[in-house]
């Protein structure tokens, strides 16, 4: 039992070490292999941070020996400090509209338990869905740090819910809104569902149940779910084109979010509403 436990603490210790040692590492897919590999990264480097991060690289090098023609080699770009490279990876969606970068993957420099652990949760997260669900349907994303990550899963549905939507859509929009609430993990949702005649500040409507905006808001106060944005949330040039709110962000309370976690949303209109939720949201520019 004595052996066991020191050998269990050994391993855990290795694994600590190694994720030391790797902490301050990033790795890069997609790297041309026709390029001087140190003038390309450093080129990467400050596209996406603004300036030249030359004295802040201690190695960048190749892994593995060359052997696919079509397939370039990942490249490990190890900086001085974690700041500089937390500065790259929260800043990498920035290659989407860079001409020579914009196939370029860039994430940490995972152990080989990490691999493993990153795979065995994301695993469990599909089949945890797949139960209830096609997972065809879903993308995932694992978010993190090494030795702390875990999954946000996202499903895709386009639903128009315009101003004069029909009774067939309308039970669309809200048998997808119970279907997703009905999912296990956390829940954010956003878009536009085209409800003006709603009174925000009390939460009400005139006319019958049976109206859609009232089975809309009783859907959210059976689930629990919370209004995050009271003002028009459209701009154009500093002004909302919207007299009315129609955009909203509605999930699980705040304090049973867990706020530490970034969600990530590419950059649109909607840009101003990661301000006034209870979780951090990162857009992505």
């Amino acid at each position: 039992m004595m052996k066991e436990s020191i050998q269990a603490t050994s391993t855990k210790m290795d694994v600590i070490n190694e994720r030391e040692k790797r902490k301050n590492n990033i790795i890069l897919y997609n790297m041309s292999e026709k390029e001087n590999i140190k003038e390309s990264v450093n080129k990467l480097l400050k596209e996406i941070s603004g300036t030249d991060l030359g004295t802040e690289v201690v190695e960048i090098s190749r892994l593995g020996k060359k052997s696919d023609e079509e397939k370039s080699r990942p490249v490990l770009v190890q900086f001085s400090n974690y700041t500089v490279k937390n500065l790259i990876l929260n800043n990498c969606a920035k290659l989407k509209k860079s001409l020579n970068f914009n196939k370029v993957i860039i994430n940490h420099d995972f152990s080989r338990e990490d691999r493993i652990s990153n795979r065995k949760i994301l695993e469990e997260k599909k089949k945890e869905i797949g139960e209830k669900d096609d997972v065809s349907k879903w993308s995932f994303r694992l978010k993190g740090v090494p030795g702390d990550f875990y999954v946000i899963a996202f499903k895709k549905q386009n639903l128009l819910k315009s101003p004069n939507s029909n009774v067939g859509n309308n039970d669309l929009l809200l048998k997808l809104i119970n279907d997703v609430l009905a999912l296990p993990g956390e829940t954010l949702m956003f878009g536009d569902f085209n409800f003006p005649d709603i009174n925000w500040d009390t939460s009400s409507c005139e006319g019958n149940d049976e109206r859609v905006e009232n089975r809309f808001l009783d859907l959210l106060k059976d689930k629990f779910l919370i209004q995050h944005i009271n003002h028009p949330a459209r701009f154009r040039d500093g002004n909302s084109d919207h007299s009315i709110l129609e955009f909203k962000v509605t999930g699980f309370c705040c304090s049973a979010m867990e706020c530490d976690k970034k969600y990530c949303f590419d950059l649109s209109d909607y840009i101003n509403f990661r301000n006034a939720l209870g979780v951090s949201l990162q857009c992505k520019n």
